[in-house]
């Protein structure tokens, strides 16, 4: 688990967290450009040394603009899944050709937005493939893809598993050859340039990753074969792990990506290989800091009240998710006492933790909840009419708001009162 401490005091870039909330007020998702470089570079070179590998970020985990411009300078593509993402990736400077659209279950209005975008389309179903056939007309522009699902199944959480015989996602391989001669014969074969899957999220087994490969490549010779269509890239996916917990290990991205290159070259010693990287890059760049409200003691237990709640970090109470819990100010505490850190909301579910021993808490203090800029910001809502988060990005010495807090005023801007009322 990634964190960095001096003088026993968190500390994200070059400045005290507790700085931070103070400057700039919680709850607040404060986030280290450093490390999202260090993340990309790390998996980059791990893949891209071994074989040409397009790595294509998951953007659904974060889609801050900054964040996004951080991450095209540096050489990725995007994964886009809504008209909202690609619009924000055209707007931080991905060019059309580096974003790939692969959201399911498009509706017409999507679809206009999308193609008239001119960004790559990957095609989850007969569906969809014929309602792009009828717009796409006689463009040769157009690059498609479609994806399949290999009944490959992971993910650390029942909502976050993408591949199997349940899976909403793509099509199963006993329809996939089907799927590319429909295209051929919708006159769309030489728009067909690739194939793609994706497994699952949040993955430290290394195991599938093998099994996704094996798979593709044996789908992806099938569907050259009957078809005669020469793919240019097999996409893989994503579903890298982080570790929430202390306890857990780290996911070997070197082994991951020697093993998996090994495979994939046995049957493609020259396509461009593709990984779709979300959460690995942004989840430990970030931390939800928050300020304590209130501290009750019951009869049965204590209660540390703070400022953000599952309006901010819905992983919690949506797949009863770990983030790990540190006192912004005295990170390693010698005198520990189990409490619940309760959030402002009224739901029984708003508690981030239960029984988590951290160290005597007085009113004002700076918490930090860990691994929060993945599916943070992303997921966060206005529930019980609460503002949405500010986020700050911090680049060694340096520090800027990214996103300021929404206004209050803001959360009546789009509601209209009928005239009879």
């Amino acid at each position: 688990m990634y964190y960095k401490t001096e003088d026993n005091r968190l500390v994200i870039g070059n400045h005290f967290a507790s700085d931070l909330a103070k400057e700039y007020g919680t709850p607040l998702f404060a986030t280290d450009q450093q490390r999202l470089e260090e993340n990309y570079r790390k998996l980059d070179q791990a893949f891209n040394s071994r074989t040409g590998t397009r790595v294509i970020y998951a953007c659904k985990a974060n889609t801050n603009l900054a964040v996004l411009k951080v991450l095209e300078k540096m050489g990725a593509c995007i994964d886009a899944v809504s008209p909202g993402e690609i619009m924000a990736a055209l707007r931080a400077g991905f060019s059309r050709d580096r974003i790939m659209f692969t959201g399911p279950n498009p509706s017409d209005r999507d679809l206009d937005f999308i193609m008239e975008s001119g960004v790559r389309i990957n095609l989850d179903s007969f569906t969809m493939l014929e309602k792009v056939a009828k717009r796409l007309g006689n463009r040769e522009d157009a690059w498609l893809s479609f994806r399949v699902n290999p009944h490959v199944v992971a993910g650390h959480h029942d909502h976050c598993i993408t591949a199997g015989p349940v899976s909403k996602f793509g099509l199963p391989t006993s329809m996939i050859v089907d799927a590319y001669q429909r295209a051929q014969e919708l006159g769309l074969g030489e728009n067909m340039r690739g194939i793609h899957c994706h497994i699952g999220s949040g993955i430290l087994e290394t195991e599938p990753f093998f099994l996704a490969v094996d798979a593709m490549c044996e789908i992806s010779k099938l569907v050259e074969e009957k078809t005669g269509i020469d793919l240019e890239i097999i996409d893989i996916g994503g579903g890298y792990g982080v570790p929430y917990k202390p306890e857990d290990s780290e996911l070997d991205v070197e082994d991951v990506a020697d093993q998996l290159v090994k495979r994939f070259k046995q049957h493609f010693p020259s396509k461009l290989l593709g990984i779709e990287p979300g959460r690995y890059l942004v989840a430990d760049t970030t931390a939800l800091l928050t300020t304590v409200n209130t501290v009750k003691h019951t009869d049965v237990k204590t209660y540390v009240g703070v400022d953000a709640g599952f309006n901010n970090l819905v992983r919690t109470a949506l797949y009863g998710a770990y983030h790990h819990l540190l006192v912004a100010d005295e990170v390693e505490a010698e005198v520990k006492m189990p409490v619940d850190i309760a959030g402002p909301l009224c739901e029984s579910g708003d508690i981030f933790l239960h029984d988590h021993p951290i160290p005597p808490l007085k009113e004002g203090a700076v918490l930090a909840l860990l691994n929060a800029g993945a599916y943070g910001f992303t997921m966060s809502s206005n529930y019980n009419m609460r503002p949405l988060a500010a986020e700050v990005l911090v680049n060694g010495d340096k520090k800027a708001l990214i996103r300021e807090e929404q206004p209050l005023e803001d959360l009546f801007k789009d509601q209209r009162m009928p005239d009879w009322l």
